[in-house]
């Protein structure tokens, strides 16, 4: 069975070890073990199709491939246990755009892919972590880089009809829950020596595997997201497919009323 080194397990982070860390969380459930040994994350909110219930959005691949799965998930909040920014996160930049609408998210998203780095247009009404009904994000290597991109994107946004300098852009530092429990992100202390522990952490890792073919998936996720939008209000997503609600009997509750209701 593949097991982490001594070593790693050994590591300090803000007062307790890795070792102690991983072996917590397998005992809550929290990680598990793949058929070789090596450590994984139990099955997220998804459905059949592998959509995110809760934050469904669509990822299209550029540049700068951030490996948030390992990273995030579980180094970050299962092996340091939320309490050291990982190594790896070190140069990762986002670029933050806040459409107002389902139809902006739709017209952002060719302009965000135009800019070669990785994108997800995202429905986040359900997400804890933002206040943000919808949200474009751009990944981007690098402070510089994020800057000029942003500078290019912001002209592009200001020109288009559809959008306009009403959209909020903004550039942020690694992900919301890192600032959230290590921030700000301007001061974090990021160690060049957790790069080694990083990489070990990765050979007893074992990623998710999709199930579902990507094209099939977007479109899931397509259907999932307009549904949300219709949910909160938002009738522009109407020009992009109509949901599926399916009509139960109701019941009328008027003094004299004996069956149910004629609609």
């Amino acid at each position: 069975m593949l097991k982490i080194d001594a070593a790693v397990r050994a590591v300090r982070v803000a007062g307790g070890t890795i070792g102690d860390n991983l072996d917590r969380a397998e005992a809550e459930g929290a990680i598990l073990r793949a058929g070789d040994g090596r450590y994984r994350l139990p099955p997220s909110a998804q459905d059949a199709m592998g959509v995110a219930v809760d934050r469904p959005h669509l990822l299209t691949a550029g540049r700068f491939r951030p490996h948030c799965h390992f990273l995030n998930s579980f180094t970050f909040t299962i092996a340091y246990g939320r309490a050291q920014v990982p190594f790896g996160c070190r140069n990762c930049y986002k670029l933050v755009a806040a459409p107002r609408s389902f139809h902006q998210l739709m017209v952002m998203k060719p302009l965000a892919e135009a800019t070669g780095e990785t994108t997800k247009s995202a429905v986040e009404a359900f997400n804890p972590l933002t206040p943000r009904a919808y949200g474009t994000i751009l990944y981007v290597e690098g402070r510089d880089a994020a800057v000029r991109t942003a500078r290019g994107l912001r002209r592009a946004i200001d020109d288009h009809a559809e959008l306009g300098p009403d959209v909020a852009l903004f550039v942020r530092r690694g992900c919301q829950n890192y600032e959230r429990h290590c921030g700000p992100s301007d001061r974090y202390a990021i160690d060049p020596a957790l790069e080694a522990v990083e990489d070990a952490l990765h050979d007893g890792f074992a990623e998710r595997t999709p199930t579902v073919p990507a094209a099939m998936r977007d479109a899931a996720s397509r259907l999932r997201m307009i549904t949300i939008a219709a949910q909160i209000g938002d009738v522009s997503s109407q020009a992009y497919g109509r949901p599926f609600f399916p009509a139960g009997v109701t019941y009328a509750f008027d003094e004299g009323s004996t069956g149910p209701d004629a609609a």
